[in-house]
């Protein structure tokens, strides 16, 4: 199962296709089990906080800058994608 937390992004299709795509990934990786995946908007303006939980219990937590609401969900697998294989 995959838990998703997001807030702050400006549209609902943007939050849905950040879904869509991380579960995609995560499938293609050959990762199961339970997920916690958590998206926010960061005080600072464009930068994205973005944080994971996999089945061992470890956390990871990264940031990405994204000016164009649209770059949100390909930024957020390429970290999700970073934070899983390192």
């Amino acid at each position: 199962m995959i838990q998703f937390i997001i807030d702050g992004l400006p549209e609902p299709e943007i939050s849905r296709r950040v879904e869509v795509e991380v579960r995609r990934t995560l499938r293609q990786l050959g990762k199961g089990g339970e997920w916690d995946i958590v998206l926010l908007a960061s005080d600072t303006r464009d930068v994205w906080d973005l944080g994971l939980r996999g089945p061992s219990g470890h956390r990871r937590f990264t940031w990405f800058a994204a000016t164009a609401p649209e770059e949100i969900p390909a930024r957020a697998v390429e970290h999700v994608r970073r934070l899983i294989e390192s």
